[in-house]
């Protein structure tokens, strides 16, 4: 495992504890908290800070060795310090940091008074300091909402089944035709039997078909009959 720079700076137990504090976080259990990184990154500082500043004059040589500096409107990252630390890449610090609301301060001599006041090695190397950004708190970026997809049901107008266009030539179907046809071919022909014995049969001579008839009705049939006649 290699040794940040300066870490000869720190004392036997504070290079103990660094040591511990790397391996907790570079650990698993630490770096794939899907779906929290924010709030894994902002634990991750707190944790920092809690090593570093500890009231004493050797504060800013914690936080050379660690790469990070708190200062009273931000916060100042070495990137290269600061990812031997957590095991992070460069992308993902400055990413979780423009998520918590930083932002970089465009003036150099500025950000190298800044850390001067708080790192003093700082004030006499000028390349080291270099290696440092200055990021000043702005406002908070909000997490990408997800947005839930609605649905709405759409009725359909009821399409009825196209029908084939009859032509003037075509001839008109019909289906009593076809009962016909099928009823002529299935069925067999009933032939007249002229042998039949009609010895049984006989006339009743005494029929009238007219008795079947009232006297009025007959009067009113014939009546009406002979009118229309005129």
């Amino acid at each position: 495992m290699s040794q940040p720079k300066f870490i000869e700076l720190l004392s036997e137990t504070d290079k103990k504890e660094y040591n511990n504090l790397r391996s907790t976080l570079s650990s698993n259990a630490v770096r794939n908290r899907r779906g929290k990184r924010l709030e894994a990154f902002s634990e991750v500082l707190t944790a920092i800070k809690n090593f570093c500043i500890k009231g004493d004059s050797d504060d800013w040589k914690r936080c050379l060795v660690c790469g990070v500096c708190w200062l009273p409107e931000g916060i100042a990252i070495n990137n290269r310090q600061f990812q031997v630390l957590i095991d992070k890449c460069k992308s993902s610090i400055n990413g979780s940091l423009q998520k918590m609301g930083y932002g970089t301060i465009q003036s150099r001599q500025e950000s190298i008074k800044l850390l001067s006041e708080h790192i003093p090695f700082l004030a006499t190397n000028y390349q080291e300091a270099r290696e440092w950004s200055v990021r000043q708190f702005i406002s908070v970026t909000p997490e990408p909402s997800v947005q839930t997809k609605q649905y709405k049901l759409i009725p359909h107008a009821f399409t009825p089944t196209p029908q084939p266009a009859v032509k003037a030539n075509d001839q008109f179907y019909d289906p009593y035709d076809e009962y016909l046809t099928n009823t002529h071919h299935n069925q067999e022909e009933t032939k007249f039997d002229y042998s039949a014995d009609f010895n049984d049969f006989q006339i009743d001579t005494s029929y009238n078909p007219f008795n079947e008839y009232d006297s009025y009705s007959l009067e009113q049939t014939f009546t009406g009959a002979t009118n229309s006649t005129a």
